[in-house]
C-alpha cells in the first residue's frame, strides 16, 4: 500500500541519516530514530483501531499497540539517559 511504501522510504532516508555516524553520535541519533518512529507508529495503529471493523483486527491492533508502547516507553527511557 502506499503508506507502506512510504514508511519503507523513510526507514531508508533514516538508514541514510545513521550510516556515517559513530559512536556516541550514532546512539543518540538512533535513539531519537527510534522514538520518533514508535511514535509515529502507535499513531497509525490508534487510526486503524478507531477505523478497523473484523473483530480478530482489533485483536491484533489492541496486541500491537501494547508491544509499540512498550518499545516507546524503552527508547524514551534511553533518550532520558542520554540527557
Amino acid at each position: 500500500t502506499p503508506a507502506v511504501e512510504q514508511l519503507r522510504a523513510k526507514g531508508k532516508e533514516g538508514h541514510g541519516k545513521l550510516a556515517p555516524l559513530m559512536g556516541p553520535e550514532f546512539e543518540r541519533a538512533f535513539v531519537d530514530q527510534m522514538a520518533a518512529g514508535h511514535r509515529e507508529a502507535l499513531q497509525r495503529v490508534e487510526q486503524f483501531l478507531k477505523t478497523a471493523q473484523n473483530e480478530a483486527l482489533k485483536q491484533h491492533l489492541a496486541a500491537t499497540r501494547e508491544r509499540v508502547t512498550l518499545h516507546l516507553k524503552e527508547a524514551e527511557r534511553l533518550q532520558q539517559l542520554r540527557s
